[in-house]
């Protein structure tokens, strides 16, 4: 896990959105050793994650759902019981779930 700390406007935004292919800088980025221009979009799912501060009105999620989201590059068309395994483990590991359902 990474923190990335600064000042309003030193660019924090700015080089996540670098590392995850959103914006196309000048130079060569690399994540994990692998140049981001030669990944695809899944590939660069797989290896690192943003989310952004806000979203375009009218757009919610649950805190499952967004924890889930982070599963995406490993699903196709529907999540199965191992995907929502790994969002309840995630939630506990943080403190954000107490009480698991059952079986969990």
């Amino acid at each position: 896990m990474l923190g990335l700390v600064g000042p309003n406007g030193s660019g924090k935004t700015t080089m996540i959105k670098c590392i995850d292919g959103i914006l196309n800088p000048q130079g060569e980025v690399r994540v994990f050793g692998d140049p981001i221009a030669s990944l695809n979009r899944m590939e660069i799912a797989r290896k690192i994650a943003y989310v952004p501060q806000s979203f375009p009105e009218g757009l919610s999620s649950a805190v499952f759902e967004t924890i889930l989201m982070g599963r995406r590059p490993y699903l196709n068309w529907k999540t199965g019981p191992e995907d929502e395994e790994k969002v309840y483990h995630a939630m506990k590991m943080l403190g954000g779930l107490r009480n698991l359902p059952s079986g969990r």
